[in-house]
């Protein structure tokens, strides 16, 4: 009995000794069963087991496939791979409890995804090798990168990008890292063909989008001839274009035709008129001076700043033109020069009023005055009128104390103190050279009220 006794107590004794050399060893090693990734480090210290994962490594060779087909294998080592694991070595060597060795042996530990992160992927060393095995981007279809397009019927949408058949290098080496680490050892190109740079996810194409329904929901109202004219948006669509990076642009020969519509419809500028003469009722005035138009130069750049700015705005548009009425359905207004040539009479209206009613000389019948929707575009004292009459080779020089002229052709509004009456026939046999004679008194007073761009009504 005390020999049975003495045999187990050698035995335990004999076992814990084991036990304690073994948690003595592997205080310094990984415990038994420990593997990174496909490689076995059991028994290996954190140096040891860095090289022998880089030697492991070194000797693998992936399979290539691409739709089935298989292209040829690629050897690791021909990759220059770059395996540094020493800190995520150290880090697993540390969480080990060298006191549970005996239990390792049935249950080790495994360190998976470790490849993908660890390595350096050398992406040239990668394309040199796919490059031996036929593979070239050079003969392949590139991927195309999502867009924004306009349809008439769909308006504006996301055409989404499209992988073509290029090889991603860097995803490839990646792939073949991965295939090593799940122990498939094959790759298929199809899974690391290069995907668009931009795609229909992109913020970049996101962003633009919010920025089209933001634009298309702006309301631009141009305030033109009395009327308040809201842009269609089904036009505002088609106006904005984008760039191949999906920069947002605005087609400004498309904004210019519009205004040039606006400008058919509602400009004054070079048009004939009716007009509410004094003796003779509603009479036809023949174009003139006088007139405006949409600026449409200026006009398109301002539409352009409100879509980029994307807040709805109300305002007067942008004119040019003669008259103090700019963009007014009337721009004759209530303040006006009347010439009626046919009764020899000049009126001043001024705010709705007659200021002035005078017989007038117009011009006589060689040199007729021109009618037309003039307007005062130079005003002068007490200076000479000078210019050669029509058959004559002298210059004459007439001394005024009053000049309104009211067009391009030296038509104007003086005083005469040369004649010695006003209106009837007067103009038959003593009229100007296209001037309007008027008494002194009278002019004074038109001189007083007018200003540059009121209109004068010649007809």
């Amino acid at each position: 009995m005390k020999k049975a006794i003495g045999i187990t107590l050698g035995t335990l004794l004999s076992l814990g000794a084991a036990y304690m050399g073994g948690i003595g060893y592997y205080a310094e090693k990984f415990t038994p069963n420990t593997s990174y990734g496909p490689v076995s480090i059991g028994n290996l210290t954190v140096d040891e087991a860095q090289e022998k994962i880089a030697q492991d490594v070194s000797k693998q060779s992936v399979t290539l496939v691409e739709k089935g087909k298989e292209l040829g294998k690629i050897s690791l080592a021909d990759l220059g791979y770059q395996f540094d694991a020493k800190e995520a070595l150290e880090t697993v060597y540390q969480t080990q409890d060298p006191s549970t060795w005996i239990v390792n042996l049935f249950n080790g530990t495994k360190v998976e995804h470790v490849f993908s992160n660890r390595v350096a992927v050398n992406k040239e060393l990668v394309q040199n090798a796919a490059s031996a095995l036929g593979i070239d981007n050079a003969t392949r279809t590139p991927a195309t990168n999502a867009s924004i397009e306009y349809d008439k019927e769909k308006g504006y949408y996301v055409q989404p990008g499209v992988i073509g058949t290029q090889v991603d290098y860097e995803r490839l080496g990646t792939a073949m890292l991965e295939s090593l680490e799940n122990k498939t050892m094959k790759v298929a190109l199809e899974d690391v063909y290069a995907h668009p740079e931009i795609e229909e996810s992109s913020a970049v194409v996101k962003d633009t989008m919010d920025y089209i329904q933001k634009i298309l929901g702006l309301n631009i109202t141009l305030k033109i001839a009395g009327e308040a004219i809201t842009i269609p948006k089904e036009l505002i669509e088609q106006w904005v274009h984008f760039d191949a990076d999906n920069k947002v642009t605005v087609d400004e020969e498309e904004v210019a035709a519009y205004l040039e519509d606006l400008n058919e419809k509602y400009s004054t500028e070079g048009k004939t008129r009716q007009f509410q003469s004094t003796l003779r009722g509603e009479v036809t005035v023949p174009a003139g001076i006088l007139g405006w138009s949409i600026d449409v130069e200026t006009e398109t750049q301002n539409i352009i700043r409100d879509l980029r700015a994307g807040k709805d705005v109300t305002r007067k548009a942008a004119f040019t033109g003669i008259g103090t009425h700019l963009g007014e359905a009337n721009d004759i207004g209530d303040t006006y020069v009347e010439v009626d040539l046919e009764n020899q009479m000049m009126y001043l209206y001024y705010k709705g009023e007659v200021i002035v009613s005078t017989n007038i000389v117009s011009g006589k019948l060689s040199t007729p005055t021109a009618p037309g929707a003039n307007a005062i575009i130079e005003m002068l004292t007490n200076t000479n009128l000078v210019g050669i009459a029509p058959g004559q080779t002298r210059p004459y020089s007439a001394p005024v104390s009053y000049w309104m002229r009211f067009d391009y052709q030296s038509q104007g509004i003086h005083d005469a103190n040369w004649q010695y009456s006003f209106g009837g026939d007067t103009y038959l046999y003593s009229g100007s050279l296209g001037c309007i004679n008027t008494p002194l008194d009278q002019v004074a007073i038109i001189y007083e009220y007018v200003e540059y761009g009121t209109p004068v009504i010649v007809f």
